[in-house]
């Protein structure tokens, strides 16, 4: 079998983690009624030179498919820098992986995307899922005029007194395709019949003999959930967390992310299928929970509206980012509750 060919490291098996994590959860919150939506954000480690990562390419499509938005897929290309879409090291978060492909679930252990730690990278995405949510988070992301950067805004809803966390925002991107030698995906495959890879019956048999794409490399594939940009910087994220919460208030995060400006990954672009992520990670690493939404442009009113946007309903109270009010509307993002109590976000040019 095609499996004997990857080792893969596990740094905590994923019954443990789920048991132990779930009961401390479980008694921390008890008595918190509140119920946010869980994600999870699954993060693999990829790259065009990779003739092994045509299986985290399944196994990250399989996942898109079968659990829709509660899958927040982020493909990081660093496995080589002549990749178009690489992404450089010190511009994301260092998460340990040592081998491609590889994936981490919300970073709490790194396996294979395909087969996961068993048979099916789908198992472990349940097991993970099924952990109980201690915040929820929702995103936000605004064009700019020109369309070159992108303001990004998650609001945490804590379940639990005097949480803490980091928040990360991600870029990605759809759709992205190219017809240089760059974009062309190696592929190891082409040498095993289905059987043999542990395919029969799956995507993963196109890129084995006799399949659609079973050739050494694969030109013209679409690429999803690409990773283009992170609050990192020199290693170190940038955005602002969140601390001492009170359980059931709502409190924010903000961070202006730029589009990246290498010619043949700008090319590749669509404006209409770049996304942002929010990460809300924990003192020990770990995401505890994770959104994503399209980003949004001039006479969108998905999450965050324009201020030229008219509305019959009185503004109550308005209020920055920090939980300060205000006396009148300030340019960037407001936090404005309404007459009828409704809270909305309100971008001020």
């Amino acid at each position: 079998m095609m499996k004997r060919f990857f080792t893969f490291f596990v740094t905590l098996a994923v019954a443990g983690v789920v048991s132990a994590y779930a009961q401390t959860l479980q008694k921390s919150s008890a008595e918190v009624p509140a119920q946010v939506k869980r994600c999870v954000a699954v993060e693999e480690y990829t790259g065009t030179a990779c003739g092994w990562c045509p299986r985290g390419i399944v196994g990250m499509e399989q996942l898109r498919k079968e659990f829709g938005d509660q899958f927040v897929g982020i493909a990081i290309h660093q496995y080589n820098s002549g990749d178009p879409m690489y992404i450089n090291p010190n511009a994301y978060a260092s998460i340990g992986f040592t081998g491609a492909p590889s994936c981490a679930l919300d970073r709490r252990y790194i396996t294979d995307p395909y087969y996961g730690n068993g048979n099916d990278i789908a198992d472990d995405f349940r097991a993970v899922l099924a952990l109980p949510a201690e915040a929820g988070v929702e995103v936000d992301g605004v064009w700019n005029e020109d369309s070159t950067s992108v303001q990004a805004v998650a609001t945490i809803m804590p379940l639990v007194d005097g949480s803490a966390y980091s928040v990360e925002f991600v870029l990605i991107a759809d759709s992205l395709t190219g017809t240089a030698t760059s974009w062309t995906q190696q592929n190891y495959y082409y040498q095993y019949t289905p059987a043999q890879a542990d395919a029969t019956g799956t995507e993963l048999a196109q890129f084995c003999k006799g399949g659609e794409n079973g050739k050494s490399s694969v030109k013209g594939w679409i690429f999803n959930d690409v990773a283009i940009k992170s609050s990192y910087v020199s290693n170190v994220n940038q955005a602002s967390g969140v601390s001492n919460l009170v359980a059931g208030v709502e409190a924010t995060s903000e961070y202006t992310l730029t589009l990246p400006t290498k010619t043949t990954l700008k090319k590749a672009l669509r404006k209409d299928f770049i996304y942002v992520a929010a990460l809300l990670v924990d003192a020990k690493g770990i995401i505890v929970n994770s959104a994503k939404a399209r980003v949004q442009g001039a006479g969108d009113s998905v999450g965050i509206e324009t201020a030229q946007t008219s509305s019959t309903t009185r503004t109550a109270a308005r209020y920055s980012l920090d939980g300060r009010q205000l006396p009148a509307a300030q340019k960037g993002l407001n936090i404005v509750r309404m007459g009828d109590g409704t809270v909305r976000k309100l971008i001020v040019k």
